[in-house]
Parts: structure tokens; C-alpha cells; sequence
């Protein structure tokens, strides 16, 4: 798989989300505090299954924790000296935090793999967190957390299948009745990213053998340039011009092996 790929398709998928999300809530603003999370997972899914339309993974949605760490693995493979020593090495068990179905992870990519034997085995490639707009950010390093102690997982019966990890998340940075300019959008998306830099850097010390980055891309943006000659023309007050500027930011935080 190309990481660079489904990044790209992941931010497609978060701006036809919020867009979405805008045309659902017959939103007459452009800039709204919340979005419905399960309309982000469904159009970068949706964007993921262009990506993959040769059907060569599996794009799954609300995909449970207890497979995303255990497909890391093959379920079982032969061990073959002969005809008449054969074993079979299972896959460990307690691989997975807990051992029900009802945590998830936003989107999984999994493949179906040939194993030993003629057997076939589902395993885990990838897995994608999405959090809409200023969700908490203890929420969403939970989420990396839990993401990259499934990349350094071991197991005797197969190296671990898990390429990469994305937690996706958007930003608003203004209240509904400020106006914004360009240099308050370029002053706090470079503010976010440097307070998020610092977080990757301290996961970097909990995880040393994996690297995590953190890439911002605008969702919509527009400054009170682009609209205020349009309103003095029309004679708007203040909130009405204020409400037609914002700022609505995405970031993908990665996470890849060194």
C-alpha cells in the first residue's frame, strides 16, 4: 500500500464530510461547531473504496478492536519438517485489550492473505481514527496510543501486518461572530501545528520505534478580504460580515514505522 495515497484520499473524504454535514443540517453558514462523526467515517470510507477499486483490500467500517489486533497475525501456520511431522503454531493469544466485539476502530483496510497449506487468513494493513470538529485531544491521542501498540505487537507465528495508522481531526478556530484574516488563520493553523509537533515528539519517546507526523489541509477558509467589498456594497452590519468569514482546518496525525 502507498501512505501517501490513502492520506490523500482520507483529507478528500474529511472536506466531503464537512461538506456533507453543511447540505444535511440546511446550514445557511458556511462554518458550523459540530459535524455527525459517522457522516466523516462514511465519506472517507466511501473515498477509500474508489482508492481500492480493484477490490484488492477491504475497506471496513467500525471495524472491532479485538480483530484489528489479532488479524496483525496469522490465525495459524504449519510447521512442516516432513510428511510425518507436521504441528500447527497457533497465534497467540491476548493480543487484543479486551475480548469483545463492541470497541471499534473507524475504518480498518484489511486483505485476505495466503497462509501455509492452501489456508487464507484476513489481516489487518491499516487502521484510520476520525474525530469531527475540536474534539478533545486527550480523545484523539488515545486514539494513536492505542493504534501504535498495535504496530509493535509480536508474534512467533508471523511478522506483524500493520503498515501504517492515521487519527484524522478538524479544527475551528473562530467563534461565529469574529472576524477572520488571513493572518489569524495563519498564526493558529502554525500554532496547532506546532503544539501538535510537540505531541508527536512525546509519542515518538513512548514508541521509539515508530515516527509520528502531523500534516494540516485547509477544509474552508475565507477572510474578511474576500467578502468585504461585496458587503460594503450592501451595507452590512458587522455580524453579518463576520458570519460569512472562519476557518475550518483538517490534520492527520501518521503513524509509521521507522
Amino acid at each position: 500500500m502507498n501512505l501517501t495515497e490513502i492520506k490523500e484520499n482520507i483529507k478528500i473524504g474529511l472536506t466531503n464530510g464537512y461538506k456533507q454535514n453543511l447540505l444535511l443540517l440546511s446550514s445557511y453558514n458556511s462554518f458550523i461547531e459540530k459535524v455527525q462523526e459517522y457522516l466523516l467515517t462514511v465519506n472517507v470510507a466511501q473515498q477509500l473504496l474508489e482508492w481500492n477499486k480493484l477490490h484488492i483490500n477491504k475497506i471496513q467500517i467500525e471495524y472491532p478492536v479485538f480483530h484489528f489486533y489479532n488479524n496483525a497475525f496469522l490465525a495459524y501456520e504449519w510447521d512442516i519438517k516432513d510428511i510425518f511431522d507436521m504441528a500447527i503454531i497457533q497465534r497467540q493469544l491476548g493480543h487484543s485489550p479486551t475480548n469483545y466485539l463492541q470497541q471499534k476502530i473507524d475504518i480498518a483496510i484489511t486483505q485476505e492473505q495466503n497462509g501455509s497449506n492452501a489456508s487464507t487468513h484476513e489481516r489487518t494493513l491499516s487502521g484510520i481514527e476520525l474525530k469531527g470538529i475540536n474534539k478533545s485531544q486527550a480523545e484523539i491521542i488515545s486514539d494513536a496510543k492505542r493504534m501504535s501498540y498495535a504496530m509493535l505487537l509480536t508474534d512467533k507465528v508471523s511478522p506483524n501486518s500493520i503498515e501504517f495508522c492515521f487519527c484524522g481531526f478538524l479544527r475551528r478556530f473562530d467563534e461565529d461572530e469574529e472576524m477572520v484574516s488571513k493572518t489569524f488563520i495563519q498564526k493558529k493553523t502554525t500554532e496547532e501545528l506546532n503544539h501538535w509537533s510537540i505531541i508527536c515528539n512525546n509519542l515518538v519517546t513512548d514508541y521509539p520505534t515508530l515516527d509520528f507526523s502531523i500534516e494540516k489541509f485547509n477544509i474552508i477558509n475565507t477572510t474578511l478580504d474576500e467578502v468585504v467589498d461585496f458587503h460594503k456594497k450592501i451595507d452590512s452590519d458587522y455580524s453579518e460580515i463576520a458570519n460569512e468569514t472562519g476557518t475550518v482546518v483538517g490534520f492527520i496525525l501518521t503513524i509509521n514505522r521507522k
